[in-house]
């Protein structure tokens, strides 16, 4: 993966751990208003959390923001946030110890970007004091006093990374500088909070990635699984899974791929591949395949088989892949697992022709969707089942 995309993810993966915990707090404090809105932001957080984590090698599981030394409390979510989040946070020391300090930082600073938002939104609505009485009043103020220190630590932890800030955020460093003035001076606590909102919201908004775009392709990503699933193996259904087949490519390969041609026949109209993807890309997995394999287009073959596929089928996927001007290398989708014969014929193939076919069923097409609505990179799972052909070669 690009380093751009670890670290665009590694940004969501803080912005992520803090939904999680600050949706989940909403959902215990029971807002009958927001709790369906609450719970599918937790579940989003944190299926976002786990195919993140998995792409960058990291092994998290969910359970261990929840438990552990500090146990949240749903009466009190800034502290809670802080403690979970930050203090316990389990993934702040795997990133560390793979991408070093520089990309945990970014995460790092992500999640105290999330955090402020949130203590931020409660200080300018600390007029619901005024309905709060008794202990809740109390549990209330040390909220807000909690939520007060933790902006001044914020504002104190960017000035303390200032010099990696300038060169990470130039466009944006000109924004937080007018705050310099007050923390030079100590005069923080005197500024409302309104005031510190307006100064911070702009540079936190730059840092802060838009979830609507994940979100949009997340509906569109659980359409595509439920088409697919309605969509029964055999002949009688084959033309539906090709146009599903067709509709996944352009999900998961727009706009990178500006062209997908379905039902591509020969000049001579004899045979026809479902769907031809025109390469032309010269880095990352693409190029590579590219280099490899001459692979100017990607032949794309859908079986919409009850039964095993057989080599036959693999063979004419062969025979597109032998003309010169295609190039070498082709994906065959089944509705289920090869069998132990197809592996091997494939591996004939590639012995005979240097042509790869990676096979992709189902459960590996539903993979790549979400690695799409999450990572952005659903070639991923492409590369892994092209070094898992070559280390079992």
């Amino acid at each position: 993966m690009e380093i751009n995309n670890i670290n665009k993810n590694i940004k969501l993966l803080g912005i992520f751990s803090v939904t999680l915990i600050h949706n989940t707090l909403l959902v215990l404090l029971g807002k009958k208003e927001d709790e369906n809105k609450a719970f599918e932001n937790v579940k989003r957080a944190g299926d976002g959390i786990q195919i993140i984590t998995a792409s960058i090698g990291i092994k998290i599981e969910l359970r261990d923001f929840l438990v552990g030394e500090y146990r949240f409390d749903y009466k009190k979510p800034i502290t809670s946030l802080i403690h979970c989040c930050i203090v316990n946070d389990p993934i702040y020391s795997k990133i560390k110890d793979t991408y070093g300090s520089l990309m945990a930082n970014y995460y790092v600073f992500t999640q105290h970007i999330v955090i402020a938002k949130i203590a931020l939104q409660l200080l300018l609505e600390r007029s619901e004091l005024k309905g709060v009485s008794g202990k809740r009043k109390d549990t209330f103020k040390t909220e807000l006093e909690t939520a007060e220190e933790f902006i001044n630590h914020f504002i104190l932890l960017f000035f303390d990374f200032k010099e990696q800030f300038r060169v990470s955020y130039p466009d944006l460093f000109s924004k937080f500088l007018n705050l310099e003035q007050y923390v030079v001076n100590d005069k923080i606590s005197k500024l409302d909070y309104k005031d510190i909102y307006e100064m911070l919201n702009g540079f936190m908004e730059g840092i802060y990635i838009d979830l609507s775009e994940i979100y949009e392709r997340e509906r569109r990503a659980k359409s595509l699984i439920a088409e697919l699933k309605k969509c029964k193996p055999g002949k009688q259904e084959w033309m539906d899974y090709e146009r599903i087949g067709i509709q996944i490519l352009e999900f998961l390969f727009f706009p990178r791929f500006k062209i997908i041609i379905w039902q591509s026949r020969t000049e001579a109209g004899d045979t026809r591949r479902d769907a031809v993807i025109s390469n032309n890309q010269t880095t990352g997995f693409w190029g590579m395949i590219n280099s490899e394999f001459e692979s100017r287009h990607i032949v794309c073959e859908f079986k919409n088989y009850a039964t095993n596929v057989n080599s036959d089928q693999l063979n004419q996927l062969r025979t597109y892949l032998l003309k010169p001007t295609i190039g070498r290398f082709g994906l065959l989708f089944l509705r289920s697992k090869p069998t132990k014969r197809l592996l091997e014929a494939r591996k004939r193939i590639y012995e005979e022709s240097k042509i790869l076919i990676l096979i992709i069923d189902d459960e590996l097409v539903e993979k790549m969707i979400n690695h799409r609505v999450y990572t952005g990179y659903p070639e991923e799972i492409l590369e892994e089942l092209k070094y898992e052909f070559e280390l079992s070669y």
